[in-house]
């Protein structure tokens, strides 16, 4: 009768509403693993970029180092060897004088 027709496009309707959320429902599930998925892409990303920067930047201080060493070591060098020729010349001179004194 009747009051199985209700009773069934009552189902019918309920069901057709339960698809229709469960659809809705999918679809937003999805946009949020695809958004989360982007996030965790430029997430890895920017830990990428950011291990590149700290290699370089290690590398930058690794090379500063070397150089302030072989700058120190050239320095070093240089003093000595300015001590040498201020010896030598003050023999050199030393000797002149004693030359110019004979």
């Amino acid at each position: 009768g009747s009051d199985d027709e209700t009773v069934r496009d009552a189902e019918l309707a309920a069901s057709a509403t339960v698809q229709r959320t469960r659809g809705e429902m999918q679809t937003k599930l999805d946009g949020a693993k695809a958004s989360a998925a982007s996030a965790q892409q430029h997430a890895t990303m920017i830990e990428r970029v950011a291990a590149e920067q700290t290699k370089s930047a290690d590398a930058l201080a690794a090379e500063r180092k070397k150089t302030a060493s072989a700058l120190t070591l050239e320095q070093a060098t240089a003093a000595e060897v300015l001590s040498e020729l201020q010896s030598h010349n003050a023999k050199l001179l030393g000797d002149e004088q004693v030359k110019t004194t004979q």
